[in-house]
Parts: C-alpha cells; structure tokens; sequence
C-alpha cells in the first residue's frame, strides 16, 4: 500500500448528510485505525439502519475518503487514510475546542528545551557519512559496534529526546535509541537500505532527495515520524494532528499542553482515568519535536508542571514552496570557512558534507575546506577541481584568491603516486610458470614477477582465462581475496543538480511509502493485506424491493399482526428503518429483533422526532401502533 501523502483538499466535495455523520463518528472513534462493520453496529445505533450504514461506507469509499483491504481469511477491514487527516481535524477536532484556542502569553514562560538543528541536517549529515564509510554488519546482521559509536557521535540528538515514547526497536541492547531513530528514518524514506555486507544508500532516492529544499524534506521526515514514532490510539493521532494544524495558523505562539489534554477529556476523545498517561505522551511528543527542530518546550514560572510548545519552523503543506535555488546562496571566506544560509540549496550542502569538515549546525551552517577532508572527498570521486566548479557556481560574489590556489595546489598533489589494483596469478610449478611465459601471443597481458607468480590487469581475466584454458591448465572459477568495488559519492556531477521533473511534479516521490523495514516497531500491518477497490455500482447494495408486495414500501397502512410480522421481519432483513403511526403520529423505527409479546413483540430504535429529542432503545407490540410502511434510503 502506498501512502502518497499528499494533502487533498475535501472542502469541494460533496456528500450526504449520512455520509458526513459516518465520516465525523468514525473519525473521532478510530483516527486511521483499521474498523471492521461490526464495530460500527453499536457506534450508529440509534442513529442509522445498517443499510444506511452500507450506503454511507460505500459513498465515501467511491469518494476515496475511506480504504478497505482484505484479510488473509477473506474479512475486510476499512480505514481512513492519514492523507485526509489534516482536513478531518480541522473539521471535526479544532470545533472541539470551541474557539477556546489553548495560547498563553511568553510572559510567564520559560523555555525548556529550544529547537536543535533541523532534522533534515542530520539526515544529510548521516546519508555523507554512509556514502563515505558504509556501515558494516556482522555475520548476525547487526551493526558493528565502532559503526555505531561513530553514528552516535554524529548526531545531536540524544537518547533523553524520546524516553517518554517508550519506542521498542530492533536490538536495543546494542543500539542507543537516537541510532535506531537516525537510520529508521533513513530507512524509512527508502535513502538506505541493507546489502550482503553492510548498510549503504540506494543512489536513485538520494539523488532525488537532494533536489528538495528543506521545507520538502523536513515535511516528508515529518509524516514518517507522525507514522512511525508515536502510540496509535485515536485520541493520540488527533492530538499529533491538532498540533499540527497550530503549526500551519499559529506558528510561534505557546500553546498549552495541559489546556488540550484536559479538553481532549471533557470531550470524551480520552477518558478520564488515562488522562496522567496521556499528559505524559504530550511531552514525550512535544519533546521529540523540539529534538527535530520543529519548536521549542517550555514550563510556566508559576507552575513546575504547566507544559508548554510552540512552533518555531512549521510543517507547510503548500506544494508551491517547492521552488529550487539556482542564485548564488553561499559565501566564501578567506580563512577557507563556507557559510552556507539556511534556504542554501540541499544539493550545495550535500556536496560539503562529502568534502569539508562540518565546524557549526544552527541557523547558519559553515564548513571548513581542509586538505585531509579533501582527501577524503577525492577517495569516492569528489575531485578538488569538482569542489571549485560549485563553489564557483554557488558562491556570492568570487572566490578568495588564496583559497583559490590553495584548492588548485592541492588537487594538483593528488594522483602524483597511487596504487593499482590487479590480479596474481599463481601456479603450482616452475614448470607450469614456465609453460605461461613461453605462449605467443600474450601481447603484454601477463607480466612474470616471480618463479610461480604473474600479474594482469582485471580487466585482462576473461581473456587470460580462455588462454590458460587452451593450454590445459584451467583456473579455478572463484577469485581469492576480491575487494568490494571502490565507493562513489552519489549526486555530485555538476548536470545531476539540474532540478528533476519528478520532483516538480510530485515533492514526496513516494519517500513515504508505507510498509519499508525499519530498526523502530511500529504495530502498523495494514500493507501486509490485501487493497479492495470499490467497483461496485449503489443499486447492488440495495435491497430488491420486488421481493415484498408494493404497498409495503409505499403506503401506510393497517395489517394484521400476522402480515405485521412478516413486514417488520423484512426490515430486519433488509436493515432497513420502518415507519410507525402510534396515537395519530407517524415515527421512524430501526427494528433489531422480533421478541416474545402479546402476541409478538418488535426491539429497537424509536429515532427523534416532534416529541423525542434522542433515539429512545425500546420494545413495541402490535396493539402500539396502527399503521406501518418500509423506509428504504433514497
């Protein structure tokens, strides 16, 4: 299942007043938890018939409001997509609040925890780091430990960022949690993934992540994060949602946590007896928010407990930000430092991380050109002479004249000397040596450097093997000792920078495809099942109105309590409402159950009406009413 995360604007779309009933109830129940049928018959009693029930399902579901797919065993189960969770909030959870907008005044507050470097600098910083080292993996599958030491002193990010969230992931003895979040991330978005040997980048996703600007990256982080790393319960989702949508209308004002927990009970989307545990996951969320660099925490001066966050660097859901920087963006300093602002394109930052030492990560970001790190850089195809071409490109103003030189001279130090790989070729015997030295016709191919030993090009193998093979003396096919191929640092060529067209059309390129193995658990399964599309048409779900005499479902009339039975049997069958006229005034019933009376007895649901402000649970016999008439939906 592919999770396309795109915002979708419902407000242009229309649906009944059934549907927007089932669509509200749902929503508040379930968040985008799996729901089966059966579980909605209590939720809607009283309020629709089980063939209104179907008939609402089956018009949200053509509208793309609603999913389904299929168990193993053939049930289905329906959900509705986090896609449409930012609009549904606004609907239906913002009104909760009543206009009662839960902002406090920075007078009295303090900040607790301030907004670390932006996420998306982190995941740059680690995505260079694989591309430079990889990660080896034991023969286990783990990671080895100098591996992970080296990825924890990386990042800024550290393992108190998510103790209140109480993540479980793979292998937790061996990783601290801020490794395990740091690559799920990275696994998450399809930038990494594991090979035979080790953990390395897939070169085709990075290439494209690099094109995006920061608020496209960060956004993409955030949906992975609001999937992967937080409790799953309704009431949970709603309250990542809320906070969300206060990024988008009130960024930088504090808002009060324990404001919205408590309205969250007195509107029964939390109980009561689990609202400490609930205040508890606020702040592990509000926590790992500000560890992302999405805002700041912060505690009231009149109250220890009083929690508090605000937005310092929104999620924008606009797709119109998605504007790439080709303009001068960086500065060149003559003490060899680049500073590089934070609307900087990603693909200039990339190209750094491989090349220059990182010196600062806050607002602005600076790099430190230095010989060895250049080195470095040149050892996976990062030349000095690429480095100049997008400083060039990409700083204000010309380049210092020393750094000019200095970058020049020490490209022209590099490749003076080097080493080159090639192949031995070893025989049992002098007499077999000797045999190999005296063929024709090796045109330089195999040169002798011993009594027993030869070496040749690796690109000369096939053709020395067909030769050896003449002779009689066929090598063994496997060769000893072969070296993994030399890394490459991905996305640096000058013409890779030009924008995708991909991700002009579409900034997620699916990062966010749901199902990708990570190191975190997170309980989700849905991708493990089967989709179900709707390609039924309305009149298939309703019921055959030629099975049951004309007059049952178009007039009100009096029967028998004989014929009574059989027309209230059929609304059963049907699930379908009945009309009743009791003491001269026609009421809407939804029967459940035929019941023992005098001489038979009906179960279920008087609706409201003139004289009833709630559906009214109740049992009817015969004599209560005069007239009856099948209600089917229009």
């Amino acid at each position: 299942m592919k999770n396309e995360e795109t915002i979708t604007s419902l407000e242009d779309v229309e649906w009944s007043a059934n549907e927007a009933q089932f669509l509200e109830i749902t929503f508040l129940e379930f968040g985008g938890n799996p729901f089966q049928m059966e579980r909605l018959t209590g939720l809607f009693a009283g309020k629709m018939s089980g063939l209104e029930l179907d008939i609402a399902l089956f018009g949200l579901r053509k509208k793309g409001l609603i999913d389904a797919a299929k168990k193993t065993w053939g049930e289905h189960i329906y959900f509705i997509p986090s896609r449409h969770h930012p609009f549904l909030t606004e609907k239906y959870v913002l009104p909760l609040l009543h206009e009662e907008i839960p902002y406090s005044s920075s007078g009295n507050i303090q900040v607790a925890m301030e907004a670390r470097p932006n996420i998306a600098g982190e995941i740059l910083h680690l995505l260079s780091y694989i591309a430079i080292h990889g990660v080896p993996l034991t023969a286990k599958g783990t990671i080895h430990k100098k591996a992970v030491s080296k990825i924890e002193n990386l990042t800024v990010l550290r393992s108190t960022d998510f103790e209140a969230l109480k993540l479980s992931y793979a292998h937790p003895e061996l990783y601290p949690v801020q490794v395990a979040v740091l690559l799920d991330v990275v696994f998450t978005l399809g930038l990494a993934k594991k090979y035979e040997a080790e953990i390395g980048l897939d070169e085709s996703y990075v290439s494209r992540w690099v094109q995006l600007n920061r608020q496209q990256m960060e956004r993409n982080i955030y949906n992975a994060m609001m999937e992967r790393y937080s409790a799953g319960e309704a009431g949970l989702q709603h309250f990542r949602y809320l906070l969300t949508l206060f990024s988008r209308k009130d960024a930088g004002k504090w808002l009060s946590m324990d404001q919205i927990c408590q309205r969250f009970v007195q509107v029964s989307i939390v109980n009561e007896q689990d609202l400490a545990e609930f205040k508890s996951y606020a702040k592990g969320w509000v926590t790992l928010l500000a560890a992302f660099g999405y805002g700041d925490t912060g505690m009231s001066t009149a109250s220890d407990e009083a929690l508090y966050f605000r937005w310092t660097n929104p999620i924008n859901y606009d797709l119109e930000d998605s504007k790439h920087y080709t303009e001068p963006a960086i500065y060149v300093q003559p003490d060899f430092e680049v500073i590089v602002p934070p609307d900087a394109p990603y693909s200039i930052r990339w190209l750094l991380e491989g090349c220059a030492e990182l010196a600062v990560r806050d607002h602005m970001t600076i790099y430190k050109l230095t010989r060895e790190r250049l080195n470095e850089g040149a050892e996976v195809s990062i030349t000095p002479s690429l480095v100049l071409t997008w400083l060039t490109r990409y700083a204000q103003g010309s380049i210092p004249e020393n750094v000019l030189l200095a970058l020049k001279q020490w490209g022209s130090e590099l490749g003076r000397t080097s080493f080159s790989q090639v192949m031995l070729l070893s025989t049992e015997n002098k007499q077999d040596a000797d045999k190999i030295e005296s063929y024709p016709s090796w045109n330089e191919s195999l040169q002798r450097i011993g009594p027993l030993h030869f070496i040749l090009e690796r690109d000369k193998v096939t053709e020395v093997r067909k030769r050896l093979t003449m002779m009689g003396l066929t090598p063994a096919k496997a060769v000893k000792g072969i070296d993994t191929e030399e890394r490459r640092y991905p996305a640096v060529s000058i013409e890779d920078e030009v924008t995708l067209s991909s991700v002009e059309e579409n900034p997620f390129i699916h990062f966010n495809e749901e199902g990708r193995q990570g190191f975190v658990y997170t309980g989700r399964n849905l991708h493990y099942y089967e989709v179900v599309n709707e390609d039924r048409d309305e009149a298939s779900i309703m019921p055959d109105i030629t099975e049951v005499p004309k007059m049952w479902v178009s007039e009100w009339r009096e029967y028998h309590p004989s014929t009574a039975k059989q027309l209230v049997q059929q609304a059963i069958n049907w699930r379908t409402r009945m009309g009743v006229e009791m003491k001269g005034d026609r009421q809407e019933f939804i029967p459940e159950s035929i019941g023992k009376g005098e001489p038979w007895a009906v179960n279920g649901w008087l609706l409201p009406g003139p004289n009833r402000v709630v559906a009214e649970r109740c049992t009817l016999v015969p004599a209560e009413w005069t007239k009856l008439t099948l209600i089917l939906p229009n």
